[in-house]
């Protein structure tokens, strides 16, 4: 599983979910250091992870081809399983 930087959050986040998805799948899950949520989608698309950390805004940006960092390239190898939508109201 692609999660961050060693000591980021995110890192901290990934190793509790892949000891809880080890512990309850009885399959291991490894925790993987990365440079963030772009290179997550980018090792899930190569097949070097099949889990990674992202946020919807880099996610959609991928999956569209739209981020600077894809250059048109249109990542849709991944599946969200934790989506998280912030709903802003107008008042």
């Amino acid at each position: 599983m692609g999660t961050a930087s060693p000591g980021g959050l995110y890192y901290v986040y990934g190793e509790a979910v892949a000891k809880l998805l080890t512990e309850s799948l009885n399959i291991a899950v490894n925790p993987l250091p990365s440079q963030g949520p772009v290179h997550n989608i980018k090792l899930v698309e190569s097949g070097v992870a099949q889990l990674g950390l992202t946020t919807m805004g880099v996610a959609l940006q991928g999956w569209n081809g739209t981020g600077d960092w894809a250059s048109g390239q249109h990542y849709r190898k991944m599946r969200a399983l934790f989506p998280s939508m912030t709903r802003h109201s107008n008042s």
